[in-house]
């Protein structure tokens, strides 16, 4: 690749070029923030919503949204910026009327920040299209198939460097939704991986791990000075009653992990 081409685009002002092809692409294109805040929408965008840019940009995007699909927009943004693609169909209120869009969007990182980039079209404008879309959406939900077993094996592999390896299981403030935020995964699939591989849930499998911690910090001499319930909160339990229980629900089970 000549990169002095791409040096001279730049350097020569070219850019506002690239600005203009965002406004009149035959579709909207919209970048918003990790809060929903619409931070740019193009021409023909404004033009399909019929409203002004000073209408639009530094609004948050529930103002847009149909109340009674706010907390499913509120969803499907979290799930786009845990999973980085959704495609999706969204009811859009402008100056009082409800207009129904068709969306695929992207996450990208600009100097280390998260923002969404949006595609999206009237889908009254392409019934045809909007009814495949449908009927693709209904397809896929009904015949998805499990992880792949090469899939398991990736998310295996992080769970366990997060949680063994990184030693993340003695925090007590740690949440499956928290762990699969931090590992880019779906806590369905964090789940499933927990499940399948260990035949336990995310709670007794973080309890397992604790309490062959508390085994391991009682044969310590430098823990004679503390009490049995001084040893279980530094394994990671965050109190003497869930240590009791975990101890009692898991006190014969043996699980082989690796090392």
């Amino acid at each position: 690749m000549d990169h002095s081409i791409v040096k001279q685009f730049y350097e020569s002002g070219l850019e506002n070029l690239a600005l203009e092809a965002l406004n009149n692409l035959p579709a909207a294109v919209e970048i918003k923030d990790r809060k929903m805040t619409n931070l740019f929408l193009n021409d023909v965008g404004l033009a399909i919503a019929g409203v002004r840019r000073e209408d639009v940009i530094g609004k948050n995007s529930l103002e847009f949204v149909a109340p009674a699909e706010h907390k499913k927009f509120i969803e499907s943004t979290n799930k786009l910026f845990l999973d980085g693609n959704v495609k999706r169909i969204t009811h859009l209120v402008t100056n009082g009327k409800t207009l129904t869009i068709i969306s695929s969007t992207k996450v990208v990182k600009y100097k280390g920040n998260p923002y969404s980039l949006h595609n999206w079209i009237p889908a009254t404008d392409f019934p045809d299209l909007f009814q495949l879309f449908l009927e693709k959406e209904k397809f896929v939900a009904k015949v998805r198939a499990p992880l792949s077993r090469e899939i398991i094996v990736l998310y295996k592999d992080q769970v366990i460097q997060f949680l063994i390896a990184e030693g993340n299981f003695v925090d007590p403030t740690l949440t499956l939704l928290s762990m699969s935020v931090h590992l880019h995964i779906q806590q369905k699939y964090v789940s499933h991986i927990i499940k399948s591989e260990f035949g336990l849930g995310f709670n007794d499998f973080i309890n397992y791990l604790r309490l062959r911690e508390f085994n391991r910090l009682q044969t310590d001499p430098e823990s004679r000075r503390f009490t049995r319930e001084g040893i279980a909160r530094s394994a990671g339990f965050s109190s003497a009653p869930t240590f009791y229980r975990a101890q009692k629900k898991l006190y014969n089970l043996s699980i082989v992990l690796p090392k």
